[in-house]
């Protein structure tokens, strides 16, 4: 049977004057550490919501109850990578204990909230809308998740608080463990119906490619006979660099032997990882010269000084008459692939869509920049300025940890307007086809295939480009 996670750290009341000075702390490191601390939202409108913060700390609370507090102020920033964690060595142990959670996936357009996968044992109809949850409206609890949640991109709250284990752990951290939960729907022919379903265990959850821990199953090859096509689910660009690239070996071997001439690459569940791991499946794409970032914005900050040592040495030019708290502009040149037997020459189509971060968005944008492939889509989670190379830290009486970023990437293309990398043909999953396990936005690839296929002319859906 499930256990619960020692609940300790939780309950102990922590005095309001120790959860103030982890206020001071936690403000003053973002103004040190972070390049544009209000890029998305001005001095003048976050003061504000900060002294009231202030005001709000006026009792001894628990670690749980200062959360509440801190992260939707800290998330009024809208930095995307500059929150605070829920309490993420908690859910680890709650994992490692059989903890159980939530088991439905949910999609969220609001101010609907829609069933996209089912973990439990009892039938329920995917891409009927959840009305309650516990006798709530789910629209409400979700709206209050995503003020807990940073955005730089209008897409991208939604998509994060999507994510099943964000979803499950934010769900236990305001209801606490349930163990039988009741819902309210709503299906297609306008029917309500409820129902009352057992929690998962997360690691049941957690189990999908986009989170699991083998190699094998992050990353995926499907070969698709009748449009003479290849499909690389790529879910991450995270892990060891060696074994992605044995990944990439092996499928790109299989392309050449299979006579593959479409490819498609779906990064749509795709969180990030590795700028690395993104070059290496370049290089399998392309022959020219091409860059994921056409500059990096770095703060100098004590916090960031020792990953800053080494480009110190190497370009001291940069460097010259500047001190804590100045910015320097790092101009990064394009790179030139080397011989690869294994390069793919045929059509390639990236799916794209507001689960699409970090790296991911930046190999969507390099794709576009450089004519390497058409995407397809929605727009990415991330905006093609993004702010990265981040900062952990704890604050020193709750010990919530922070994560703050230290440097400013201009992906290629970039414009200072919150936007994301944008689809060349847009496709969005529809709920009909959600009901009948139909990937919309796959299935259109293939349509796009046929036609090219038989010089069917086609109509762009989205025909954005980014400019120079």
């Amino acid at each position: 049977p499930a256990k619960e996670p020692n609940h300790q750290s939780y309950a102990k009341l922590i005095p309001p004057e120790k959860l103030k000075e982890d206020l001071d702390f936690l403000f003053k490191t973002i103004e040190e550490v972070h390049p544009n601390m209000y890029a998305y939202t001005p001095k003048e409108e976050f003061s504000p919501l900060r002294d009231e913060l202030y005001c709000q700390i006026n009792r001894p609370m628990t670690r749980l109850e200062f959360y509440k507090l801190v992260a939707p102020v800290v998330a009024s920033l809208k930095s995307g990578h500059t929150h605070i964690q829920p309490f993420p060595q908690e859910l680890k142990e709650y994992k490692e204990k059989g903890g159980y959670v939530f088991p439905l996936g949910l999609r969220l357009e609001m101010p609907r909230v829609i069933i996209s996968r089912n973990y439990s044992s009892i039938e329920l109809p995917l891409g009927a809308t959840l009305l309650k949850v516990n006798g709530r409206p789910a629209f409400e609890i979700f709206q209050k998740f995503a003020r807990l949640i940073p955005a730089e991109n209008k897409n991208s709250n939604p998509a994060i608080i999507e994510r099943p284990e964000i979803l499950g752990w934010l769900l236990y951290l305001e209801y606490g463990p349930v163990k039988l939960w009741d819902v309210e729907i709503k299906t297609a022919d306008g029917a309500v119906h409820n129902y009352s379903i057992k929690s998962v265990s997360l690691v049941k959850i957690e189990a999908t490619p986009s989170k699991a821990n083998s190699e094998k199953e992050r990353n995926r090859y499907k070969y698709i006979p009748r449009c003479n096509a290849a499909l690389l689910e790529i879910n991450s660009f995270g892990g060891d660099p060696r074994k992605f690239k044995g990944f990439l070996k092996r499928s790109f071997q299989k392309i050449q032997t299979q006579k593959i001439t479409h490819l498609i690459i779906d990064i749509r569940e795709n969180p990030g990882g590795s700028d690395m791991n993104a070059d290496a499946l370049l290089e399998h794409l392309t022959a020219k010269p091409y860059k994921q970032f056409e500059e990096a914005r770095i703060k100098l900050s004590s916090q960031d000084e020792k990953s800053v040592a080494p480009l110190r040495q190497q370009q001291p030019q940069l460097f010259r008459n500047k001190k804590l708290g100045d910015i320097i502009t790092l101009k990064l040149p394009a790179k030139k692939p080397s011989y690869n037997p294994l390069r793919f020459t045929g059509q390639t189509y990236i799916l794209i869509g507001p689960r699409s971060f970090s790296t991911s968005t930046s190999f969507a944008a390099t794709i576009k920049r450089f004519e390497i492939g058409k995407l397809i889509g929605e727009e990415t989670g991330d905006p093609l300025i993004v702010y990265g190379h981040t900062i952990n830290v704890q604050l020193p009486n709750s010990r919530l940890p922070a994560v703050i970023p230290g440097r400013a990437f201009v992906l290629p293309g970039g414009k200072a307007d919150g936007r994301g990398v944008l689809p060349d043909y847009e496709a969005k999953q529809k709920l009909e086809d959600t009901a009948k396990a139909v990937d919309t936005v796959l299935q259109f690839t293939l349509d796009l295939i046929k036609k090219s296929d038989s010089k069917i002319p086609v109509t762009k859906k989205n025909n954005n480009t980014m400019q120079n």
